[in-house]
């Protein structure tokens, strides 16, 4: 009689759970593990997020040192148009030096462009 109700109370488990070991496994016997999609999906979603914004921030440096390479060119050009005054006319330099000025000018104005973005960029999230 004990056999007979264990086994009656067995088959009635299983019925209720559908035979299917409580829901924890799909059909085919393999583990079910949609539950854990949803949290993989968002941590996929912002390692993409993350990802993208270190592409930006990449691109943003590699433009923040051409600019600084433009700086050190502008400023470079500057000193030699300087040099020149010791052994040239300063009338024939000065228009040089001024010309070199204003390239320093905005080659700097230029690199704190690409600075500004470059923070603004690694400040997101």
């Amino acid at each position: 009689m004990t056999k007979l109700l264990s086994l009656v109370l067995a088959s009635a488990l299983l019925a209720s759970c559908g035979g299917s070991g409580g829901g924890r496994y799909a059909e085919d016997n393999e583990p079910d593990y949609s539950s854990h999609e949803p949290v993989e999906d968002e941590r996929d979603d912002r390692i993409a997020e993350l990802e993208a914004q270190l592409k930006e921030a990449r691109e943003i440096a590699a433009e923040l040192e051409t600019r600084q390479s433009d700086v050190e060119s502008a400023t470079n050009d500057l000193n030699d148009n300087v040099d020149r005054l010791a052994s040239e006319n300063w009338r024939d330099v000065i228009p040089d030096i001024e010309r070199s000025t204003q390239d320093v000018d905005s080659a700097q104005q230029d690199a704190a462009v690409s600075a500004q973005e470059l923070s603004e960029a690694l400040e997101e999230k």
